[in-house]
């Protein structure tokens, strides 16, 4: 994998999160069609495209969940992502830090980690209400699904009580995430 402009790129860890066993496991089917789109498990490359890691959230999402629904799909890989990174080192961090924030402070945090994840993710939050935010983004193609499944597992992992995550729009500009939980 040559080299990678910062801006348009995604570090090996985001890899090595998603592709565990406690994020996707990784059969021999999907290791070989990840090896053919140019992710190479065994000797990952510091840095891949953005487009890469999209087509390498599809696969997980085919060979995963294949009875769900694209969106839903997306959302389970999102849930599995969290699952994967909270097992390493800095989700490590995460995970021991975010019940003890709670999530109206790990909310705000979300920049920050999900920037150990992928570097260049233009992202906005903002407070609408008592334990409500708003997400946003005018990345195209962001896969907003995803992202809204990774907040539903980081709400959990805060130990928000009865979370809703919703993604309210989703176009070729971008989307919002309405999200929210009780006491």
């Amino acid at each position: 994998m040559g080299v990678v402009p910062p801006d348009q790129s995604v570090p090996r860890r985001t890899f090595e999160a998603l592709f565990r066993p406690e994020g996707i496991p990784v059969t021999g089917a999907l290791k070989a069609e990840l090896k053919a789109l140019g992710v190479d498990l065994d000797a990952l490359a510091t840095h891949y495209p953005l487009s890469l890691l999209r087509q390498s959230m599809d696969l997980a999402r085919r060979h995963a969940f294949p009875t769900l629904s694209e969106a839903d799909g997306l959302r389970a890989v999102g849930r599995a992502f969290v699952s994967g990174f909270k097992q390493t080192p800095v989700g490590w961090v995460f995970r021991s830090m975010a019940p003890l924030f709670g999530p109206d402070r790990t909310i705000f945090t979300l920049p920050r980690y999900l920037s150990s994840v992928r570097e260049d993710l233009p992202l906005s939050i903002v407070a609408t209400g008592e334990r409500r935010y708003l997400l946003s983004s005018q990345e195209q193609d962001a896969r907003a699904h995803f992202l809204a499944g990774c907040l539903e597992a980081v709400l959990e992992t805060c130990g928000a009580k009865t979370s809703f995550v919703t993604v309210a729009t989703e176009s070729a500009d971008g989307f919002t995430i309405e999200l929210g939980w009780s006491e």
